[in-house]
């Protein structure tokens, strides 16, 4: 199934039939498909380490059950009219799945930013993924740089934006976990 078969004013039902069938990730937003490019080594790198770092953190939650998902995993944000595939998703509890598994209640999103994906990420995106009750916390991971954007939910439906350049950072999805900045970019060649 090619390109040819999305674009303008495509139907959910179609975007997901067909997105079930494509050898290719697609992004649904409000009735636009785009096709989404590959990463960089650095952007590969830093989910992997993000992944594992979340794993290896989660497993020490004997109250919690989390799982944590890659760029695989499609998620739904049915009321902002967004499908997409972020880096890292975390959900605590039972996931929830919409049609052709489509997860709709993550805790936790991370994206790994790029020149071509900055904008969106921290803008429209985001805006969507505010939409769901389940988010408590999103992170944006600079690639080129050290540097993490946390944006967590507050009690009133606001969010606190947090900016991180060294160390280590809390997580908000259970237990009292932490993230650092060395298991963040191990073996990532920065810019700077």
């Amino acid at each position: 199934m090619g390109e040819e078969n999305f674009g303008v004013g495509v139907t959910l039902e179609q975007y997901l039939e067909q997105e079930v069938h494509s050898p290719y990730k697609h992004e649904f937003v409000d009735g636009e498909v785009f096709a989404m490019a590959g990463g960089s080594a650095n952007h590969s790198l830093i989910a992997t380490n993000i992944i594992t770092a979340l794993n290896i953190a989660l497993d020490g939650c004997p109250d919690h059950i989390c799982r944590v998902y890659n760029s695989d995993m499609r998620l739904g944000v049915p009321a902002a009219a967004l499908y997409t595939y972020p880096d890292v998703q975390v959900v605590c509890g039972d996931p929830e799945f919409g049609p052709h598994e489509t997860l709709l209640n993550p805790q936790l999103i991370v994206e790994v930013l790029s020149e071509s994906t900055k904008n969106f990420d921290l803008g429209g995106k985001f805006e969507a993924y505010r939409s769901m009750r389940s988010l408590k916390e999103y992170l944006a991971i600079y690639q080129d740089r050290r540097r993490v954007v946390r944006h967590v939910a507050l009690p009133d439906a606001s969010w606190q934006v947090i900016e991180h350049a060294e160390g280590d950072f809390p997580i908000r999805i259970a237990c009292g976990i932490r993230l650092s900045f060395d298991a963040i970019y191990r073996n990532v060649s920065l810019n700077a």
